[in-house]
């Protein structure tokens, strides 16, 4: 044990030297294998933290960004992994700033400048418009129409007896939308006059009409009818 330690403790500042000396050869072949190198790439820019009521009018779109790093890693890097932030969160107002634009560099490597370093930015508010939904409906038209020679028929008459109705035809005038209107016809209306056993043998009854939906009557010519019971 002795002999080793004095083997060791001999000439020791010709070994320390000639380790130091065998690492720096050591580190120079292995940077020499991997170097440290230096790329540029072209990034996109992007916004952060930017206000809802805020639009940025003037803005890069890219950035070039210089990043050093082991030869491997530097070759390995894609674009877009890399990218650009702007940091809006002290902008609360509309105008035109001077930004920093901040990157994150991938691991092993280091950011070594970014081209431009800042950015000029033009912010504008936006302005909520409220526009009023307005529905305009069109309405129709309202015509008129006379139908002419409606059959009137005698209703609830007994089957004892028959009756004779003078005039036997009335002409209507009707009202309504004009699409109602002109596609009605004359079987479309039902003209009537009520009967009952207690009817007198002769007598005026009034007439009585039933029309379609949506269509109004307005006259009747004539309105009454003569009615001769038979029985």
């Amino acid at each position: 044990m002795k002999e080793l330690r004095n083997w060791l403790l001999k000439n020791i500042d010709i070994k320390l030297l000639s380790l130091f000396l065998a690492i720096i050869l050591w580190l120079y072949i292995a940077s020499g294998e991997n170097p440290i190198i230096e790329n540029f790439f072209d990034v996109s820019l992007a916004t952060n933290n930017l206000r809802e009521d805020l639009v940025v009018k003037e803005f890069p779109l890219n950035i070039s960004v210089g990043i050093k790093g082991p030869k491997n890693v530097i070759n390995s890097i894609s674009p877009h992994q890399i990218i650009g932030v702007v940091d809006f969160s002290d902008i609360n107002e509309a105008g035109i700033y001077k930004l920093k634009v901040e990157v994150i560099a991938p691991k092993r490597t280091e950011i070594t400048r970014i081209i431009p370093s800042d950015v000029k930015v033009d912010l504008e508010r936006v302005l909520t418009q409220i526009v009023e939904e307005v529905t305009i409906q069109v309405k129709e038209s309202i015509i008129q129409k006379i139908l002419k020679n409606i059959p009137v028929i005698p209703q609830d008459l007994s089957p004892f007896v028959s009756c004779e109705i003078e005039p036997k035809v009335v002409d209507v005038i009707v009202e309504g939308q004009n699409i109602l209107i002109e596609s009605i016809k004359e079987e479309d209306i039902k003209a009537f006059v009520g009967l009952t056993d207690s009817f007198q043998v002769e007598q005026k009854v009034k007439v009585q009409i039933v029309l379609p939906e949506g269509i109004s009557l307005i006259k009747i010519e004539p309105e009454e009818v003569m009615v001769i019971i038979n029985k």
